[in-house]
């Protein structure tokens, strides 16, 4: 996903974040659903006395939830451009800006392709 912000002291951002499908707060939807239909399938046999089927069971929520979650974590990856006054400013980072470069603008050439889909 690309945002592209200007401000009137003309500063120009754009915001490059990979495309998710869903928020945290959906994956947490998910989670619980699983974790209730996988409760309801394995109630039955705890019932009858297959006790041993709780350890998997657990075992299958943890890692649905620790993947959606590493998963959701690589997804939030940001780069910021920043085009302001001579200089170009590229940042990195997944919450904060952890790497910033700056670059004279004289020496950067940008080339902006539009895909008509």
């Amino acid at each position: 996903m690309v945002a592209i912000y200007t401000e009137k002291n003309r500063t120009t951002q754009l915001i490059l974040m990979p495309n998710r499908s869903m928020s945290w707060q959906g994956n947490l939807r998910v989670i619980l659903a699983l974790a209730i239909l996988i409760t309801v399938a394995a109630t039955p046999a705890i019932v009858m006395g297959g006790w041993v089927v709780i350890p998997f069971a657990i075992v299958q929520m943890l890692m649905v939830t620790t993947g959606l979650y590493l998963t959701l974590k690589k997804l939030d990856y940001h780069e910021v451009i920043t085009l302001e006054g001579g200089k170009l400013y590229l940042q990195r980072g997944y919450n904060k800006c952890e790497t910033c470069s700056a670059f004279p603008k004289n020496e950067v050439k940008i080339l902006i392709e539009e895909h008509n889909l």
